[in-house]
């Protein structure tokens, strides 16, 4: 064999390979970015009840965010089992679950978050308490009828939750300082208002009145009136 057919032969090969490579590089690329759907279309698929739950809901300003989930409820359901998951990149992490009884209510507690939900016939109200910016995504409801058999389970769409940390408030110790200055000296020059209209009231009713009164003796002596007597002639 030839050099020239042994380096086309080789040439040949290695793009062979490098199709090869770069083809499974953008398969697993891609089945990668999918895993996640196919997940939930899994879940979806197999889903024995329907479960509907809000596309978006936004945290208060106190980190509290709540939501309902509805689900088919079947007349002889005794037993049912609630959970929360997230979902974290391409997998759906349990938060928080509850397994009740139709009657009672249900109440969801974990580590870092603390949930709490309240039935309603075929409704829970799920109420997440103590999130953070950090706990910002998407969450799916996830119900199992688990008593009397047959066993049906049902997972929701997802709910997105927005949570926005509150803006840090000014040192409260400085806005009681600034409080009481400006209060100090408001209260002290109310009293020095007071203290000048007072002083000057007191000065007017001095020029008005004199202090002592003294009898005034009279200008001239007072005399006696003389009369004249006159009289009449009667003829």
């Amino acid at each position: 064999m030839s050099l020239f057919v042994k380096t086309e032969l080789c040439f040949f090969f290695s793009r062979i390979l490098k199709f090869q490579f770069d083809h499974t590089s953008e398969a697993k690329q891609f089945a990668k970015q999918n895993k996640q759907k196919m997940v939930i279309q899994t879940w979806l698929k197999f889903s024995g009840i329907h479960v509907t739950q809000p596309a978006v809901i936004l945290a208060n300003s106190r980190g509290v965010a709540s939501f309902v989930c509805e689900y088919e409820l079947t007349a002889k359901t005794k037993e049912i089992r609630v959970s929360l998951l997230r979902q974290m990149d391409d997998e759906l992490v349990e938060v928080c679950a509850s397994t009740y009884l139709v009657q009672n209510q249900p109440v969801f507690m974990d580590d870092m978050l603390e949930c709490t939900g309240n039935v309603s016939g075929d409704k829970v109200m799920l109420t997440l308490t103590g999130l953070k910016a950090l706990d910002t995504g998407l969450y799916f409801c996830k119900v199992e009828l688990m008593y009397p058999p047959p066993y049906y389970v049902g997972l929701g769409n997802g709910t997105q939750i927005y949570v926005i940390d509150p803006e840090p408030c000014p040192d409260s110790d400085v806005s009681l300082w600034i409080l009481a200055i400006v209060s100090s000296g408001l209260f002290f020059y109310s009293l020095l208002i007071t203290a000048v209209s007072l002083n000057k009231m007191l000065k007017k009713r001095s020029l008005l009145t004199t202090g002592v009164y003294v009898k005034m003796p009279p200008t001239e002596p007072e005399h006696e009136k003389q009369f004249q007597p006159y009289f009449i002639t009667i003829h």
